[in-house]
């Protein structure tokens, strides 16, 4: 884990090179540094049903915050994720924080940083994040909000967070 973090520092990312599989680099862009210990939320024996969300969603779009809510449900897509936004110089740090929590602490979870815009997206409850010091204003997204390209300045003006503590 250790190796992890050094090598792969969020703020020191935006440089690096992906290894291809026949040998030599790739000049692509890194955008997100992601850990993945296993998500417990989700339901295997009932799959998530992301297109049928998308349509029913784009035939009721007037009322979005009930319906929303309604549609998660209906095709099994409740999970959803913390961001937590920071500035360049606290990224390293918090990230270290994070990885840590999912893979020696929990030992379950997700988490990924962008490399560019220093937001860390973490699938864990409140009060685990609380616990490794973050004490700034956070904010939850649900994951259909994602999947339905529910983002900042989005076409019908919907916050792309649902809950911000």
């Amino acid at each position: 884990m250790n190796d992890f973090l050094s090598e792969y520092k969020p703020s020191c990312i935006t440089s690096k090179f992906i290894p291809l599989a026949g040998g030599g680099l790739s000049d692509m862009r890194v955008e997100w540094i992601a850990v993945n210990r296993g998500m417990h939320t989700l339901d295997l024996q009932r799959p998530p049903l992301i297109e049928e969300m998308k349509i029913s969603f784009k035939s009721s779009i007037n009322s979005y915050s009930p319906i929303l809510d309604e549609l998660a449900r209906a095709y099994n897509i409740t999970s959803g994720k913390w961001l937590i936004f920071l500035g360049p110089d606290q990224v390293d740090n918090l990230w270290t924080k994070v990885v840590s929590l999912i893979w020696l602490q929990r030992k379950r979870g997700f988490a990924k940083v962008s490399s560019h815009s220093c937001v860390i997206s973490v699938y864990v409850v409140e009060g685990d994040l609380r616990s490794i010091g973050v004490d700034r204003r956070i904010s939850f997204k649900p994951d259909a909000y994602s999947h339905l390209g529910i983002y900042r300045n989005n076409e019908w003006g919907i916050p792309p967070s649902r809950y911000i503590l």
